[in-house]
């Protein structure tokens, strides 16, 4: 991994410390690209789909923010984390299947982005130290029951809390 990348990850997450309620830990959930671009200069039909995606649903999804890369769409947000257990806000994982399906959609049109998306879950351990598990690997076209979909999700981000 880069220097730059890690110098902007360290401060995106550093950023989200301060936002947090106390208690929640920062955490990042990358949707990410195989090849080509996910920005929206190069992928603007699925921008196109998550953007009105956020503009029925930003109410709900308002603990967690959305930012822009060119190997995919990051979501930072804070986890409350309950004994040994760990949910993911439904609006969370809704927000993420509709990514899933509008980097997709978007490709069938021409957008640029392309191949498989892995979902990738970071946290920060300490100072400059990160942890990171690839959860899965979604071929294009594939179907994954939302209930699967969610758990493989969790059972990730319990492994990385551990």
């Amino acid at each position: 991994m880069n220097k730059k990348w890690k110098h902007e990850f360290r401060s995106h997450m550093t950023d989200l410390k301060n936002y947090v309620q106390k208690g929640d830990y920062p955490l990042s959930i990358k949707i990410q690209i195989a090849s080509g671009c996910c920005e929206r200069r190069c992928s603007p039909n699925a921008w196109n789909i998550i953007d009105n995606y956020i503009l029925k649903n930003g109410s709900q999804i308002n603990n967690a923010q959305l930012i822009e890369h060119e190997s995919g769409p990051e979501i930072l947000l804070g986890l409350a984390i309950k004994t040994a257990y760990i949910t993911l806000a439904k609006s969370i994982l809704d927000l993420i299947n509709t990514i899933i399906k509008a980097i997709y959609e978007g490709s069938k049109k021409g957008d640029k982005a392309k191949g498989p998306i892995d979902i990738v879950i970071r946290r920060v351990i300490n100072d400059g130290e990160y942890k990171e598990e690839i959860t899965y690997s979604i071929k294009q076209d594939e179907y994954i029951e939302q209930d699967k979909f969610d758990n493989i999700l969790k059972k990730a981000i319990k492994k990385i809390f551990k």
